[in-house]
């Protein structure tokens, strides 16, 4: 297994996992200042599986279980 050492990469992934984690705690549990309406909701959701799929790939591909998508 090879660790990938570009710092600016796992700042993003960082990033892409705080970003995740905001939209599924909105969708679940909005508070009172978000919007609350179910299709506000359901899109939060969306973007919070796509993210989670995003976050977890490059977390895969940092930790070098697996190569670029091109292969």
């Amino acid at each position: 297994m090879k660790v990938s050492t570009n710092v600016g990469g796992w700042v993003v992934e960082l990033m892409y996992g705080f970003g995740a984690f905001y939209l599924w705690r909105s969708a679940l549990r909005p508070r009172a200042t978000e919007p609350q309406g179910a299709v506000s909701r359901s899109i939060r959701a969306i973007g919070a599986i796509l993210l989670s799929a995003l976050a977890l790939y490059f977390l895969g591909y940092g930790l070098g279980f697996y190569g670029p998508l091109s292969r």
